[in-house]
């Protein structure tokens, strides 16, 4: 943790929420840094840390060791550099807000080392070119430079929101990726998803995990019905749960419901 002298430095407040996006909830940091660079802050953690969760809001890369960073946060860069000399990242967050300047397009293949395990981009410039070798998590939000051939096998968790995906990517997304145990597509609602209606796709069957907007109109599939028989967790929009459905899915543990702020929860099945 970071000594109390350096507590107060903290993340602006306009980045916030963008901060708060790129993370999630779904860990802690044991060392947060929200630079603002500052020599002592910097000096201290060359001396005195193993390893680094490294947060810049709008700067570049400080001095510090590039053997401590594991996980790094890249808000509204100035540029996009390259991280290969990062040689134990395991973990990458590239975010920029609406209103931040947006550099030249660079591919990924380009900026992230082959240790990264995991990756996360949020309406970056960035092309999706090719995935690295260790990668196994990939979360997209507003990225519209996806190759989607370079998503096979090797994830285990996958979230496209606001992502330029039509029917043919999505099919092959569900043939490829057979390891899946986790897809998340929070905003497929301009989706037909007629790659979840074709018997002849083979769809994941290690998926555990499903965020998607509407399934009632596609539960009649056997191939959905197979896969939605194995699922511990499910979210849902809230005026497309599959009401009747819902009573079949005996190994589920956990359901998830899409609230839209000026709608009301509809009831849901007894």
């Amino acid at each position: 943790h970071l000594p109390p002298e350096l507590l107060r430095k903290c993340c602006p407040t306009s980045h916030r929420n963008m901060l708060d996006l790129a993370l999630g909830n779904d860990r802690k940091l044991t060392s947060f840094f929200l630079t603002v660079h500052n020599h002592k802050m910097i000096e201290w953690a060359n001396r005195a840390l193993h390893s680094v969760d490294l947060v810049l809001c709008g700067c570049l890369l400080p001095q510090i060791n590039p053997n401590l960073i594991v996980r790094l946060t890249l808000i509204d860069p100035a540029k996009l550099p390259s991280l290969h000399h990062l040689a134990r990242l395991t973990h990458l967050t590239i975010a920029f807000s609406l209103a931040s300047h947006i550099p030249q397009q660079r591919k990924l293949s380009s900026i992230c080392p082959p240790c990264v395990e995991s990756v996360t981009l949020l309406r970056t410039p960035i092309a999706v070119d090719e995935l690295p070798p260790a990668c196994s998590s990939l979360r997209l939000t507003k990225c519209k430079n996806i190759n989607v051939t370079s998503l096979t096998c090797q994830l285990r968790s996958l979230r496209l929101n606001d992502c330029n995906i039509d029917d043919a990517d999505l099919a092959h997304i569900l043939a490829k990726c057979l390891n899946l145990k986790s897809l998340r597509l929070p905003n497929n609602k301009p989706w037909m998803l007629k790659a979840f209606q074709d018997d002849s796709t083979s769809l994941p069957r290690r998926l555990r995990s499903l965020d998607i907007a509407s399934l009632s109109s596609h539960t009649a599939c056997k191939g959905i019905r197979t896969l939605l028989s194995s699922l511990e967790d499910l979210c849902l929009d809230a005026n497309q749960v599959p009401g009747e459905q819902l009573q079949h899915l005996t190994s589920l543990q956990r359901l998830r419901i899409h609230l839209d702020t000026a709608s009301e929860l509809p009831p849901l099945p007894k």
